[in-house]
């Protein structure tokens, strides 16, 4: 798979690099995939939220995307994108830090994704992306 360029704002950049360091030696997380996503935010594209095109997932973002391959049924999934201190929340609610979280995480919409869960190796379709109005710094501190 090619190196993708994330775009993430100044303040999801940091909270993310942030929590990625706290979970790195936990165990609590795959490490490949940790390590991946380690790599892309070491490549991330960091903007302004000002300046950060509509099209892409960031945290608290609520996404729409449909798998691919052998598992097209032809049917959408809807998630919103969290920190995990809030995925308990509610329903559809999926941790940043989660397999599908860090390889929906600064991606835009249109965009196919491969990655891996427990389940196995999944490809699917970003079909829409919905923006909140909070940036990751009123989320960590609200």
């Amino acid at each position: 798979m090619a190196q993708r360029t994330i775009v993430l704002t100044h303040d999801e950049y940091h909270v993310l690099k942030t929590l990625v360091e706290r979970f790195r030696y936990s165990g609590k997380l795959d490490q490949g995939q940790l390590t991946r996503f380690i790599e892309e935010l070491g490549s991330a594209r960091v903007v302004d939220v000002t300046q950060l095109p509509r099209d892409i997932v960031t945290v608290n973002s609520v996404v729409r995307y449909r798998y691919l391959g052998a598992a097209d049924s032809g049917e959408t999934s809807e998630i919103q994108l969290v920190f995990p201190a809030d995925v308990k929340q509610g329903p559809g609610r999926v941790s940043i830090l989660s397999p599908l979280g860090l390889a929906l995480m600064g991606e835009r919409e249109g965009t196919e994704i491969e990655y891996l869960a427990p389940g196995g190796s999944f490809q699917i379709r970003i079909e829409s992306v919905e923006q909140s109005r909070h940036t990751a710094r009123d989320l960590v501190q609200g």
